[in-house]
């Protein structure tokens, strides 16, 4: 048996998984010790593992079953945390070469809409010597795609075997009548919500950007998840909530705060920071144009160093020059950006390659003498500077990242969406975040579709009323009106 089971939110996916590698096991389809399930968190990995209760069976995340996978051939540290977060593809490309050397009774894969080429790459080798796979996942929710991530990659297991079943599990145990009407009616999913309940309240709000934090704040109470779009829209709403952020639990991964990657450029400045550091570290100053940006994607895996910006773009006078891979042309412009950048960066050349405690610690202070920081905006969060300096160091040595967590043992929870994935709450503040958000591209759709059904009862989605100047196609706002009877 090879099957694909395609979910809507609140389906019970997880449970789904864990009967039906109970019952194989039951009926001696298949042996514990040869069965594996593997998801992406260590978290969703803990509660699999709690819902199967079955002596022998893997369960892990994708990583770690490539680790364990390696760690039979030899070859790398026992301890996976100890591992460059930037070697955990090859860890893949080296764990798939030991594939074939396996013996599989049953592979079962969580939230496979998730997958990245390379983890698909991985993941389709052992489908292919299984006995049996079961593949589970909702394309709808596909919304990791800054990772890699494609939902075409679920479709394709389809290939991987010549009987392969779709299945599709289209009744939501958590959502209600009238907020499933109002998810299929504005993102018409490949699979409709088909609710169990009735009931449910939607209301769209629909107001100047300005005034939308403000009103998210008057409308929280007891069990609620307060879902946004973006880190710093937690921490914009943390300083409207002033003396009630006591009330609420949240996390913030301080790669969030710009001194992070800002002082992480300097220190590493000439010696070994990606380009992709540098696109961070640059919205400290304002941020780069869109094709500046362009631009310094045209270094690739390129180390980032005053050198290697000369070879490709010249010593900074005034040049044009096309890309070689069909980009936009990098005029005068651009080229004056990218190296006003190195030269605010080379104003702390003294800093370079200082990687201690107290030069960081010296560092923070410097930047923060020089106004390179909005303190009162940080300030409401409770991030400390040894936080900063401990999160500056990791992100240097181990490339992870460090979140600054307040748990308050409340019924409020404000996160991203991204975080509130596989999560679910009484009631959902969802804020529509235009800032820097095409909402046009099919994954800000499908991250508003995530942030909806996170509900059991009552959905508030805040729309900012700039949506509702483009009539040349239909957008959110006419979209989330007409579902909720208001056009």
């Amino acid at each position: 048996m090879n099957t694909i089971i395609v979910s809507v939110p609140g389906a019970g996916k997880t449970t789904a998984i864990s009967e039906y590698i109970t019952e194989m096991v039951k009926e001696g389809v298949i042996r514990p010790e040869c069965t594996y399930a593997v998801t992406f968190t260590r978290e969703a990995a803990s509660e699999l593992r709690d819902r199967i209760r079955i002596n022998g069976v893997e369960v892990s995340t994708i990583h770690s079953l490539a680790h364990a996978v390696l760690c039979t051939s030899g070859g790398v540290p026992d301890d996976l945390s100890a591992l460059d977060n930037m070697f955990y593809d090859e860890l893949l490309v080296r764990a798939t070469k030991e594939v074939p050397g396996m013996v599989i009774d049953l592979l079962a894969i969580d939230e496979a809409q998730d997958l990245s080429a390379i983890q698909f790459s991985f993941l389709i080798e052992l489908a292919k010597i299984a006995k049996h796979f079961l593949i589970v996942g909702d394309p709808g929710q596909s919304i990791f795609g800054f990772q890699g991530s494609d939902p075409k990659y679920m479709s394709m297991f389809e290939k991987a075997k010549p009987d392969v079943e779709v299945l599709r599990m289209g009744t939501s145990y958590r959502i209600p009548e009238d907020l499933s009407s109002y998810i299929n009616n504005t993102f018409n999913p490949a699979v409709r919500i088909a609710p169990l309940r009735q009931g449910g309240k939607v209301d769209t709000w629909v107001m100047n950007e300005e005034t939308i934090p403000a009103a998210v704040v008057n409308n929280i109470k007891e069990n609620t998840g307060v879902l946004v779009r973006t880190n710093a829209e937690i921490v914009r709403l943390l300083r409207v909530l002033g003396s009630r952020a006591a009330e609420v639990n949240y996390s913030i991964p301080l790669s969030a705060h710009p001194f992070v990657t800002f002082a992480s450029a300097i220190l590493c400045m000439g010696t070994s920071i990606p380009s992709f550091e540098l696109l961070q570290a640059s919205n400290l100053l304002g941020g780069l144009s869109w094709s500046s940006t362009r631009a310094l994607r045209r270094m690739g895996d390129q180390r980032f160093t005053r050198q290697a910006l000369e070879d490709i773009f010249g010593t900074g006078r005034a040049t044009t020059t096309m890309d070689p891979r069909d980009m936009p042309i990098v005029g005068t412009k651009v080229i004056k950006e990218i190296y006003n950048l190195v030269e605010v960066l080379d104003e702390y050349d003294t800093y370079f390659g200082q990687l201690d405690n107290v030069s960081i610690a010296n560092l923070i202070s410097r930047l923060r003498s020089d106004s390179y920081l909005i303190e009162d905006f940080w300030k409401v969060g409770g991030v400390s500077d040894d936080e900063l300096v401990e999160a500056i160091r990791r992100r240097i040595f181990t490339r992870s990242e460090l979140y600054h967590t307040v748990n308050v043992g409340s019924t409020i929870n404000l996160m991203t969406v991204h975080a509130a994935k596989g999560k679910e709450f009484e009631n959902v503040l969802a804020v529509v975040n235009h800032r820097n958000v095409n909402i046009y591209e099919p994954e800000e759709f499908r991250i508003l579709y995530v942030a909806c059904t996170r509900s059991r009862e009552s959905l508030a989605v805040f729309v900012p009323t700039s949506y509702s100047h483009d009539r040349t196609r239909a957008n959110t706002l006419d979209t989330m009106n007409r579902a909720a009877g208001f056009i």
